[in-house]
């Protein structure tokens, strides 16, 4: 299984733990989540271990029930992302979903007095480069808009990938450039200690 899809599988899970209101186990004491049947079909259990180090919940675990089918995900807490309102655009919040090194892919909330018609947005989901938040309050640089958490979610990966290796090789540049530079100096300096002795002799 690609690494999109369980990104994908466990920010649904996420999303959905942080819209109940209430622990809905059958002992009322953790919050549920079933994992979806296209998941289980085609994980493995490499995939299973890697949807758990996925899920940003801390005690998140899965499990059966004894009376209805499927694998569900557990946390004994409330679920709730980072949550900050857009600068410019007064009462309208992002959860955000996740965020790497140049990236973070949000989703966004307008609130239903700014939408009395309750028309469902359109491009939800918001692939930001350069989030940056504070006060309660976050921008971003360039933003990409999707419509559905797949398209969110492929996008992301997509821009961390790239962003992952393209620093990398300004990094690799970097280290050699600094390695000619130290062994420049080092050059220069036992250049200047030759001519000393050479002065004193």
């Amino acid at each position: 299984m690609d690494r999109n899809s369980i990104l994908k599988e466990a920010i649904r899970i996420e999303i959905e733990l942080s819209q109940l209101k209430e622990p809905n186990s059958p002992s009322k004491t953790h919050y549920m989540v079933k994992l979806s049947n296209d998941f289980i079909k085609a994980a493995g259990s490499d995939d299973t271990n890697s949807l758990l180090n996925s899920i940003k919940v801390k005690d998140i675990s899965l499990s059966t029930l004894k009376d209805e089918k499927g694998i569900f995900a557990f946390t004994s807490k409330k679920h709730e992302f980072p949550s900050y309102e857009i600068e410019g655009s007064p009462n309208t919040t992002v959860n955000v979903l996740r965020q790497g090194r140049e990236y973070a892919l949000l989703q966004r909330s307008i609130p239903k007095e700014n939408n009395p018609l309750n028309i469902n947005d359109p491009t939800p989901y918001i692939v930001a480069w350069n989030f940056n938040a504070k006060d309660g309050k976050c921008n971003w640089g360039q933003g990409h808009y999707c419509g559905s958490l797949d398209s969110g979610c492929s996008l992301y990966s997509e821009k961390e990938t790239s962003s992952f290796r393209n620093r990398s090789i300004k990094e690799r540049v970097f280290e050699a450039q600094e390695k000619a530079y130290s062994q420049h100096n080092r050059e220069i300096g036992k250049s200047k200690i030759d001519r000393t002795k050479e002065n004193s002799i």
